[in-house]
């Protein structure tokens, strides 16, 4: 069996509609190196072009999921503000 390039065309053109409304997260485990996968969130298609030229070598496992897909308010384990120095949580936020 082999595996699928994930340079070849079709991969890349369907990373490309995946970012379509949506960061990506990408799993990348390493052929080498004896370390575990690092996981990124990739915000657009030159982003990860970047990464790819930089980071990747022959034999990485690249993974992709949609961001807004899995990571929603109603799926979080746990979700809260960060206290000022006294303990207290500041009313309001960033939405």
């Amino acid at each position: 069996m082999s595996t699928l390039n994930i340079l070849a065309p079709e991969q890349l053109a369907a990373i490309k509609r995946a970012f379509q409304g949506s960061s990506l997260i990408l799993e990348h485990a390493y052929m080498n190196g004896g370390r575990a996968p690092d996981s990124i969130v990739v915000d657009d298609y030159e982003d990860l072009e970047n990464y790819l030229r930089t980071k990747v070598a022959p034999g990485d496992i690249l993974s992709f999921w949609r961001y807004n897909d899995l990571c929603r308010h109603d799926t979080a384990i746990v979700s809260g503000k960060y206290p000022r120095p006294d303990g207290t949580v500041p009313p309001g936020g960033a939405y």
